[in-house]
């Protein structure tokens, strides 16, 4: 039995386990659902009993649990309980992360913390490369690149046929190789300039082939804070970034597969099912219309965990919003799903435990973190992340970990040259 103990309690394996949580992202969730819960046991097993000593250094890991907490308590708030229990299982991690890093008394150095970063990066970069595998044989097979469906032409090389054989949404692989690419840029591992303009290339042509459009947005956005530190000379930086976005807008406009995701009609009409008005912008505009709508019905208190998107689909049904009510469409928007529930309470919190550790990194240096609180804030606009395993276990594991990690903020920014 002490050999076991000595075991649960070596750096390595604390370590190695969290770099199993990191590559498990990219797995299916029966994959994920255990590597959390074994680190989670594995933080609980090293217990310090003098872990308050921490928490002052550590204090932005209760604001999660705060969230959390808020929707514990308005799940009894409402009617019936609906599906309150289904929407605390799915953000649980939201609770187990921040508290197991809070009560460990595990200590991590830095080359330890570099591995769980690189096994992310290794595991995101294995993913595309399953994803080019798959879109070239479907290629291959139709000898053509794209197919035609009812309403649209699809490519093989890109959006949800690149993605389909890995059986990830494309948003929320973008959400992670945009992560990956700011690993690259902001840790200093032991890798030559030149193999980290590779990498970023590489990733960078795969968020773009992901056809994601918070992805795109949100990959410009870093390349553009990461050139005007790069470059010292201020004229020389914000021409650069300049150049970045106007590169970025006429892609948009002349590569035909981002011109079909990006140039669309906002108009919409709730009583056309599956016609030809709708398009991604579209039907954002109709469910975010409906949300607001909802939601001052009861801005206060919101519905109860749960009931939410229940009082949404009855405002679809009022709407005869067709395709809302047949398909359950969710808010598409983090900040307005908590409302549903919660009221102006949960995106407030929400909006703290973004915005207030990002201020701290931000005079601290700590540009991995404030890259990665950028990503997240960018796809909490436009996508429920909480509500799907992917993104919770993705946003609340390295949350936990990035600010519970103490030296974190040692980490150059960039690890690029900065003097041009």
């Amino acid at each position: 039995m002490l050999w076991i103990r000595k075991f649960l309690t070596s750096d390595q394996v604390f370590a190695g386990v969290a770099c199993i949580v990191a590559m498990s992202m990219f797995f299916k969730q029966g994959v994920i659902s255990v590597s959390f819960i074994t680190f989670c046991v594995l933080c609980l097993v090293n217990y310090d009993k003098n872990w308050t000593e921490q928490f002052h250094a550590r204090r932005a890991l209760i604001l999660p649990l705060i969230l959390y907490g808020l929707y514990v308590i308005w799940s009894f708030v409402g009617g019936p309980p609906g599906d309150s229990a289904t929407v605390l299982v799915k953000r649980i991690t939201l609770l187990l992360f921040p508290a197991c890093f809070l009560v460990t008394g595990k200590r991590i150095s830095q080359r330890q913390f570099g591995w769980i970063l690189i096994a992310f990066l290794a595991a995101c970069i294995a993913c595309s490369i399953a994803c080019y595998i798959s879109a070239f044989y479907n290629v291959w097979i139709h000898k053509s690149l794209s197919v035609d469906t009812l309403d649209r032409r699809y490519y093989y090389l890109t959006y949800i046929f690149l993605t389909d054989w890995v059986e990830i949404p494309p948003i929320y692989l973008s959400m992670m190789a945009n992560f990956a690419v700011a690993i690259v840029v902001y840790t200093t591992f032991n890798i030559s300039l030149k193999w980290r303009i590779v990498l970023v290339g590489y990733l960078s042509l795969f968020i773009v082939l992901l056809a994601s459009k918070i992805g795109i947005v949100c990959l410009v956005a870093l390349l553009g804070i990461s050139l005007f530190q790069m470059i010292k000379q201020r004229t020389l930086a914000i021409i650069s970034v300049l150049v970045l976005v106007a590169f970025a807008v006429i892609s948009v406009f002349t590569v035909p597969f981002l011109k079909e995701r990006f140039v669309t009609s906002l108009k919409f009409d709730y009583s056309q099912e599956y016609g030809h008005l709708w398009n991604s912008n579209a039907y954002r505009m109709a469910i975010w219309t409906c949300s607001f709508e909802t939601i001052e019905r009861s801005p206060m208190m919101g519905f109860g965990t749960g009931r939410g998107q229940q009082a949404l689909e009855e405002t679809y049904r009022k709407n005869n919003f067709i395709w809302g009510f047949k398909e359950s469409l969710n808010p598409h928007n983090e900040f307005l799903a908590s409302a549903l529930d919660i009221g102006i309470a949960a995106p407030l919190a929400l909006l703290a435990m973004i915005l207030l550790p990002m201020i701290y990194r931000w005079r601290e240096g700590d540009w991995l973190t404030v890259n990665f609180l950028i990503i997240v804030l960018s796809y909490c606009l436009i996508e429920v992340i909480l509500n799907r395993q992917k993104g919770v276990v993705f946003a609340s594991f390295f949350y936990a970990l990035l600010l519970w990690y103490p030296t974190a903020k040692k980490t150059e920014s960039p690890a690029f040259p900065t003097k041009v």
